[in-house]
């Protein structure tokens, strides 16, 4: 079917009206049913029932319209108000939930985000509410800038490798435990009994699995100021307020900037 009769392609809308809201929504629209990848200004304007010309009188290119539209995800489908209350361990939770529902909801969003990042407000505002999570189970700047990228990479990588490997697959796990039923009892045995159950882990499971184990690591890690011993708010580096003479906090610190 010609793009110009699609379904969606919107009336032509009066003269003068068209603006970023319409555009951002018509946007999200092409993003949930199709896929990011098949957004582009032409398809767009056909579903505005607009000309070329009048999108780019309110964005730029097509880079723009892709920044604006991982933007609104955050903000409309991220910006969930219990991110925002509760213990760090629950905050980090539920953001984690809500993170993994929109990345499988828009396709072609999490490709998006590891290829080219975006800096819009609302994402600036998601990458606070994580730095603040960390705040709150108590590391410093230094060891919150680490931990962010390891909370990132998990929250967004793992559903990225959902997406692009076999690594966990059911299909993979079941070959590999047919290879080890091919051979004697005794020589797997641990994989002979547990190999059935990897064919039924599903994605959910590894992707909540994955998210309680950093929880565990975030809670045990002995860089969280809570954690340190024998240092009072006087004992602290000049530099960054990092407690000193704790034995807990002796991990490698990067040099003083000169």
């Amino acid at each position: 079917m010609d793009r110009q009769e699609d379904a969606h392609t919107r009336s032509p809308l009066p003269w003068g009206t068209l603006n970023r809201d319409q555009i951002v929504v018509a946007a999200l629209g092409i993003a949930r049913d199709e896929g990011l990848e098949a957004l582009s200004i032409r398809r767009l304007a056909d579903r505005l029932g607009v000309s070329r010309m009048a999108l780019y009188r309110h964005i730029s290119d097509k880079d723009d319209l892709l920044d604006l539209v991982a933007d609104a995800i955050a903000d409309r489908d991220l910006a969930v108000p219990e991110a925002y209350e509760g213990s760090w361990e629950e905050r980090l939770r539920t953001l984690a939930r809500a993170m993994r529902s929109q990345l499988l909801a828009y396709k072609g969003l999490t490709e998006l985000i590891v290829t080219r990042g975006n800096r819009g407000p609302s994402v600036l505002k998601l990458t606070e509410a994580i730095l603040s999570i960390l705040d709150d189970a108590g590391f410093d700047a230094h060891w919150a800038a680490r931990y962010y990228q390891s909370v990132v990479d998990v929250l967004v990588g793992r559903v990225h490798r959902e997406l692009h490997s076999a690594l966990t697959s059911p299909e993979r796990a079941e070959r590999m435990t047919a290879a080890a039923l091919a051979h004697p009892a005794q020589v797997w045995p641990r994989l002979r009994e547990v190999g059935p159950h990897l064919q039924t882990v599903t994605a959910d499971e590894i992707y909540e699995t994955e998210v309680e184990l950093l929880i565990g690591g975030l809670r045990s890690a002995p860089q969280r100021r809570d954690r340190c011993s024998g240092s009072s708010p006087a004992a602290t580096d000049p530099e960054d307020g990092h407690p000193v003479g704790c034995p807990l906090c002796e991990s490698p610190r990067p040099p003083a900037a000169s």
